[in-house]
């Protein structure tokens, strides 16, 4: 497979982004254009630390089928994932992203600081997509305003 730059965008939009700002730094400074191997390159490289420099996100998974059904998700989950990720058992002040198959409504109201993302009961392609792309931007919009409340 033949490894671009717009590929690169595509898949990892999100940390591609972060990169985008290290290598307008690294051109200003140096007065040279950054080529687009080397830009693979250093996305290569930066991709983990990226993915990694923030504080694992919260998510609260909540399915009205099963235990097993819910142990079987949160797998999936955590290996979808890019980004650090905690589970946490209950409703909590902490969570940041709750994932259920059912309203709770009470939740919305109590915790408005957190994003919620209502899917099926067995959750379709598509629903993974829209679940992994909100995964993603939390993680980066919690991260981004922990590194500006430091």
């Amino acid at each position: 497979m033949q490894l671009n730059i717009q590929t690169v965008k595509e898949s990892h939009p999100l940390i591609y982004s972060s990169c985008e700002s290290f290598f307008e730094y690294l051109e200003e400074q140096t007065g040279k254009a950054i080529s687009d191997s080397m830009r693979i390159q250093y996305f290569m490289l930066l991709r983990e630390p990226i993915r990694l420099m923030y504080p694992p996100i919260q998510i609260c998974l909540l399915s009205k089928i099963s235990d097993a059904q819910h142990v079987f998700l949160e797998k999936i989950i955590s290996k979808s994932s890019q980004v650090a990720i905690t589970f946490v058992p209950f409703p909590d002040e902490s969570v940041d992203l709750y994932i259920s198959d059912f309203k709770v409504n009470h939740l919305e109201e109590r915790y408005t600081n957190a994003v919620f993302y209502y899917w099926s009961s067995i959750p379709e392609e598509t629903e993974w997509v829209t679940l992994l792309d909100i995964l993603h931007r939390t993680y980066h919009l919690k991260g981004k305003n922990n590194w500006l409340n430091k």
